[in-house]
């Protein structure tokens, strides 16, 4: 797959989770894909395989967060890698604590859909 073909998939992610189209989201990975939040103290760490933990994940986080901001600032691609950083905030329900920062996704593209994201939080 190609850098610009990389590119245009992952960019599609951040702006149909930002206009609430999570049908075209989950469309963009791979049934059997790999999501790894690598900060241990965040309430989505670990490893999640497969569209459904995701679909699950997502459709979760109104229930474990206020998202107050998510912006793509930057997305670097070449070949089948993209990296995408994000400016982030949102507030835990579970204790009030609200979290400002970047978020970074490392993401792997193959045949038009992601298969691994490897994603790093800072300042949380």
């Amino acid at each position: 797959m190609g850098t610009e073909a990389s590119r245009a998939v992952v960019r599609g992610t951040y702006e149909a989770f930002g206009s609430g189209n999570l049908e075209a989201l989950f469309a963009a990975f791979a049934d059997d894909f790999v999501w790894v939040n690598h900060t241990p103290i965040t309430p989505f760490y670990g490893e999640n395989t497969g569209i459904a933990r995701f679909r699950a994940m997502v459709e979760g986080m109104g229930d474990v967060m206020d998202i107050a901001h998510f912006e793509l600032k930057t997305l670097v691609a070449e070949g089948d890698y993209a990296v995408a950083m994000v400016d982030q905030e949102f507030t835990l329900k579970s204790n009030g604590q609200t979290y400002r920062g970047p978020l970074i996704h490392f993401c792997e593209v193959h045949d038009d859909r992601i298969t691994r994201v490897d994603e790093f939080e800072g300042d949380v």
